[in-house]
């Protein structure tokens, strides 16, 4: 044991049995954050660029999911605007954390000093750039969606183009979860796990709690819920429910009415919000006018046989 071979300290360069020398990691980790400064800017800048949904009148008209469709590719879009805006943000905050330095910046891996000293900017970063990657398909899916119904009218085609995107993103979170192995995290939902840990310890670590933190994770909360139940609207068999109803109740049958038998009754069934109709008043005839009258008979019978006899001879 005595004759044991020592190793000499890790800045003599050595490389055996103590691992790597030990190196000055900051400008590594500033790389690291500047890469997801520009990817996320490029995803909010896509996400806010096509925030505008299909039109209902051109895209797959006349059927009955387009508007749930149309509100969750607003949802998405939004969302993914705004994930990677708080990636763009954090990410900020640790490249200006480490230009100013105040902590250790030295290791023998990047990853080392990463964790030990801005773990809650990486795990904020990571977590919300990725959930915004992937909110981003949502939108990119439908719109696919709604232009092969336009154009091929192909619902084996439509169906084909989800699957197709569905398979890219999970792929896509498989590489991720490979990715972080070479972090002390096992999977994606682990790094969102570590983010919640952190936001909390660093809501709760002074005498009082964060008020604004809280706040901003119970508005959150609320958002995502009403984004939900506006979703839950549009469903076909909740929003188009008034609609059938409608549709479903016989028209009045107006043939029972009996006729009316005066201008009054006409008037009196009539909508108030329609004009009156006009009075028309029957000239009366005079008693020597009638036809009644005998010396009008006589005249009529007088005339007929005067005519009659003009007619003999």
């Amino acid at each position: 044991a005595a004759d044991a071979p020592t190793c000499a300290p890790a800045a003599a360069g050595c490389q055996g049995c103590c691992g790597p020398e030990v190196a000055d990691f900051a400008a590594q980790a500033m790389l690291l954050f500047t890469s997801f400064l520009f990817l996320s800017f490029v995803g909010a800048t896509i996400a806010i660029g096509g925030s505008m949904p299909p039109d209902p009148s051109v895209h797959w008209p006349g059927h009955s999911w387009i508007h749930f469709m149309k509100r969750l590719h607003v949802i998405m879009s939004i969302g993914c605007f705004l994930m990677n805006l708080c990636a763009c943000f954090f990410s900020i905050f640790a490249l200006h954390r480490t230009l100013a330095g105040g902590f250790d910046t030295r290791g023998r891996w990047a990853v080392e000093v990463i964790v030990r000293e801005l773990e809650f900017e990486y795990v904020a970063v990571s977590a919300y750039f990725f959930a915004g990657t992937m909110l981003l398909m949502g939108p990119v899916g439908i719109r696919c969606f709604c232009m092969v119904q336009q154009g091929l009218r192909s619902d084996t085609l439509a169906a084909s183009v989800m699957c197709l995107i569905v398979g890219v993103v999970l792929l896509i979170l498989s590489f991720f979860n490979q990715h972080l192995a070479h972090f002390p995290f096992v999977s994606y939902t682990q790094v969102v796990r570590r983010f919640i840990e952190l936001s909390f310890e660093h809501c709760f670590a002074g005498d009082q709690p964060a008020f604004i933190m809280l706040l901003a994770w119970t508005l959150q909360c609320v958002s995502a819920v009403l984004a939900i139940c506006s979703l839950i609207e549009t469903v076909p068999w909740i929003y188009y429910r008034d609609f059938n109803r409608d549709e479903s109740v016989p028209p009045p049958d107006d043939t029972d009415d009996p006729v009316p038998g005066s201008a009054e009754q006409l008037q009196q069934r009539m909508p108030s919000g329609d004009p009156p109709l006009p009075r028309t008043r029957v000239p009366r005839l005079s008693p020597r006018h009638s036809p009644a009258h005998p010396h009008l008979e006589a005249c009529g019978n007088g005339g007929g046989n005067g005519g009659g006899g003009g007619g003999g001879g």
